[in-house]
């Protein structure tokens, strides 16, 4: 079915411009919230007003103030439900696929992350592999982890032994092939996450303006999540 738009209001510049990346197997029957900066959230829409946009996003939520929205568009109850049995398998998948070790610093089963929305855009700085540091944009649309080609060679990957092709898609329909690994870590202020999918990008994508890279769902999955933007938090519950 065709997603239903409670807005029109979509953003008339370039396009090239957008930032957010995710893979072609994406979410063709959820909602689409559109920030102003550039992001596009796959989503469901709990709740949407004057002051704020509520949204459900697999295994977490996030809120954002009404200013920082540009559009909203949804899809039917029935396609919702549908998105919600996707999360639920991928959820059980997880809990079936690989043994991961996901640690908070101290004991604490709930960790706060602050995030950074100086740029206009919400980073987090993650170290990965326990040992390179990166900035990376948050954004829940992206299925993977995204490193730039100058972060893998920091953390010492060749590339070109790498076989694995994963096709992503921009935010405005251009595709781009990217290099398929599996990172050992990726520890975000004290929460780490072992077995982590990324993409690396090519030489050459640093006109996408993504910087460090993008952390996406392949780590943002294995917590219940919470983005807080009007306080700058992300807020990650260790999955039991």
């Amino acid at each position: 079915m065709a997603p239903v738009k409670k807005s029109v209001n979509m953003p008339k510049k370039s396009l090239w411009l957008v930032i957010a990346l995710f893979l072609i197997i994406g979410n063709s029957y959820a909602d689409k919230v559109y920030l102003k900066n550039g992001f596009k959230i796959e989503c469901i829409v709990r709740n949407q007003n004057e002051e704020s946009v509520e949204m459900e996003v697999g295994g977490g939520s996030m809120r954002f103030p009404a200013d920082q929205v540009e559009s909203v568009e949804t899809s039917t109850p029935i396609e919702q439900a549908l998105l919600r049995k996707k999360w639920e398998r991928e959820a059980l998948a997880q809990k079936k696929g690989k043994k991961e070790e996901v640690k908070s610093e101290g004991k604490t089963e709930i960790k706060t992350v602050k995030i950074d929305t100086s740029s206009g855009h919400v980073t987090v700085d993650a170290i990965l592999n326990g040992k390179v540091t990166a900035k990376l944009l948050l954004d829940t649309g992206a299925t993977l982890i995204v490193l730039s080609n100058n972060v893998a060679e920091s953390l010492k990957i060749d590339t070109k032994k790498l076989t694995k092709i994963v096709e992503l898609e921009l935010a405005d329909g251009r595709k781009i092939n990217t290099k398929f690994t599996t990172l050992d870590s990726v520890s975000v202020q004290g929460v780490i996450a072992k077995d982590i999918d990324a993409a690396i990008l090519p030489v050459g994508a640093e006109k996408l303006n993504v910087k460090d890279g993008v952390l996406g769902m392949s780590f943002l999955k294995r917590f219940s999540f919470k983005v807080d933007y009007k306080n700058n938090k992300l807020i990650l519950e260790k999955s039991s």
